[in-house]
């Protein structure tokens, strides 16, 4: 195995693990750097430029056409996606009435106008 290069960055370690798994497939080694720092200091990745894939040099141009016959997935045909009014008056009531907003205004009309206060 000669040197090491570069192949790609991805964003997570499971990408990075995807793309590894998918080489190693198609009988190309490759090697997953920074997984460790991902883990840890997560919040960094995007400063740190996330986790990096290395593959040998003579395997470069292989592992880059294997890469780009993956098919890009449109975000849009994602079944979790809400797509209708019903799902997001969902979210919406959810959040409404999750928040303690009811009770604070409950508490001020006790105060103003009847005088009561329980703290």
């Amino acid at each position: 195995m000669g040197k090491l290069v570069e192949l790609k960055r991805c964003f997570d370690v499971s990408e990075a693990y995807a793309v590894k798994g998918y080489l190693a497939s198609n009988g190309i080694h490759a090697n997953v750097y920074d997984e460790n720092t991902a883990t840890t200091l997560w919040h960094y990745m995007v400063a740190l430029g996330g986790v990096r894939v290395y593959v040998a040099h003579e395997d470069l141009e292989e592992a880059r056409k294997l890469l780009e016959t993956i098919p890009k997935t449109d975000l849009s045909t994602r079944p979790w996606l809400p797509n209708d009014w019903r799902r997001w008056s969902l979210f919406v009531v959810f959040v409404i009435f999750s928040l303690p907003v009811p009770l604070l205004l409950f508490e001020l009309v006790k105060l103003l106008w009847l005088g009561i206060s329980t703290y």
